[in-house]
């Protein structure tokens, strides 16, 4: 709920209605409507970019620990005045700097 406030791209009433239409006859705690139920055994290699005013970040740091209690190899990156998907956001430095950060790691990993 404090997200809720903070967050200026997604709203809790909005996260939870796409849900419910995403699931249609599914639950709710569904692998496939939300990873946090299923397992993260044998996942690739991961980076992880959090904005701390993101309404998604409770359950991106609860991926996280999940991936590395199943063994992933992960970075994170929180940036705490960061909205959600910062990354793509160029008009701010720290956006900017994530951006070039994931084109880096992609980069390494193309081959």
């Amino acid at each position: 709920d404090d997200l809720d406030l903070l967050d200026p791209m997604v709203s809790k009433k909005g996260v939870l209605s796409a849900k419910k239409m995403c699931a249609q006859t599914l639950p709710l705690n569904d692998p496939k409507i939300s990873p946090l139920y299923g397992t993260f055994i044998g996942f690739p290699k991961t980076v992880m970019y959090i904005g701390g005013q993101d309404i998604f970040t409770p359950d991106a740091l609860l991926a996280c620990e999940k991936m590395k209690e199943s063994g992933v190899e992960l970075d994170m990156v929180f940036e705490p005045e960061m909205p959600h998907i910062y990354p793509l956001l160029p008009f701010m430095v720290e956006s900017r700097n994530a951006f070039n950060d994931i084109l880096q790691h992609l980069k390494k990993n193309i081959n």
